[in-house]
């Protein structure tokens, strides 16, 4: 009856993780990125840039809270005697570090944005911000669609 409860909250928490990003990166990073990218009025894109930070930064935190619960049943599991393996809690230890290292970045690109709101949006340092972002982001989802793919 544990394994089940344990089983139905697993995939409810890779299911935050994977759901949320796959649809943060395919379907608001887009729509988002189309108004970041056009350059037109300076105050509109930096309106659509902290918007943007603040969309993934929700996602970030609920998906981070998914990561350390995982963590923790699995952690459950194995002083249970339930057999769980140590490369499973591993990789869950590094998306747990990879989601800390996008809180920093985040903080820093929302410090950027507000200190000099119309010269941060589209600035090199913003940008390369970005790129780490995303980098971290493609490291969670390929670490966390392995924990779902192989078996424990």
């Amino acid at each position: 009856m544990i394994e089940m409860l344990f089983h139905f909250l697993e995939t409810l928490f890779i299911g935050l993780i994977i759901g949320g990003g796959v649809i943060m990166a395919a379907c608001v990073r887009p729509f988002l990125l189309q108004v970041l990218s056009g350059g037109g009025n300076r105050e509109l894109v930096s309106t659509v840039e902290g918007i943007s930070i603040k969309a993934w930064n929700r996602y970030n935190r609920y998906a981070f809270f998914s990561s350390l619960l995982l963590l923790l049943l699995d952690l459950i599991r194995y002083f249970a005697g339930l057999g769980n393996p140590l490369w499973h809690m591993g990789i869950l230890g590094i998306i747990v570090l990879a989601f800390l290292r996008k809180f920093q970045i985040d903080r820093q690109l929302s410090v950027r944005l507000q200190e000099k709101p119309l010269a941060a949006a589209g600035s090199a340092e913003q940008n390369a911000g970005h790129r780490q972002v995303e980098r971290l982001s493609k490291i969670i989802l390929f670490l966390a669609v392995i924990a779902v793919v192989l078996p424990k």
